[in-house]
């Protein structure tokens, strides 16, 4: 079995993945009311998701990592190693993903595959639209703390057809940072929305001011 995020990931890591479609949700029409869009989520599966989100766009100490885990497990009755693990998993999946440079539609389509239902598949995919702008800035931050920018790119698109991600004629777009990684360039691929970018953007600058501050 392929996916978008890699060709031959380990086994054991996709058990753990897969093993989280087991957790106890609940499905709340309250909050999408009249809508033929599936429920929203709630219970262990979607605060688990929620959380890795969460430690990816505000990356925090080991300590309080452990301790935002414990929380989880303490809220919903799970041992304490399932917690661990199952956080574990999905944040190298959605590292993965990022480093795939995937869109939502890519992302929903390996959770499908990863065998979870329309539903959850799809709880996922709009959590990482509604904060891929977010995600991308701790990324690029991340990188930029260990490689040198050497040039960008961009360029605008508009979707042609809609989906439960996309509407049609949205436009996007498209960035290609080149990073020196010392041996050698690497290009890394963002795909955001309008907002999304002045978003990031804003974030940026105010980063750049904070470290101008400091020296």
């Amino acid at each position: 079995m392929t996916f978008h995020f890699g060709r031959k990931p380990d086994e054991q890591w996709l058990k753990e993945l897969r093993s989280a479609d087991q957790l106890p949700d609940e499905a709340s029409q309250a909050r999408v009311p009249h809508t033929a869009m599936p429920p929203a989520l709630e219970g262990a599966f979607a605060a688990l998701i929620e959380l890795v989100f969460q430690i990816l766009t505000a990356p925090q100490s080991v300590d309080g990592m452990v301790k935002a885990i414990t929380t989880l497990g303490q809220q919903h009755d799970l041992p304490q190693k399932q917690a661990e693990t199952l956080v574990k998993a999905w944040l190298m999946f959605f590292r993965a993903v990022q480093r795939a440079s995937l869109n939502p539609k890519q992302l929903f389509e390996d959770v499908t595959a990863l065998g979870y239902g329309k539903g959850k598949a799809t709880f996922i995919a709009k959590q990482f639209k509604a904060q891929l702008a977010e995600l991308s800035m701790t990324l690029v931050g991340q990188t930029f703390s260990i490689h040198n920018l050497v040039d960008m790119q961009w360029k605008f698109g508009v979707t042609a057809g809609s989906s439960v991600f996309e509407a049609s004629g949205e436009t996007f777009l498209q960035l290609k940072l080149t990073l020196n990684k010392g041996q050698g360039n690497e290009d890394v691929y963002m795909e955001l929305t309008l907002p999304q970018f002045y978003e990031f953007l804003r974030a940026m600058e105010s980063a750049k001011q904070s470290l101008e501050a400091l020296s």
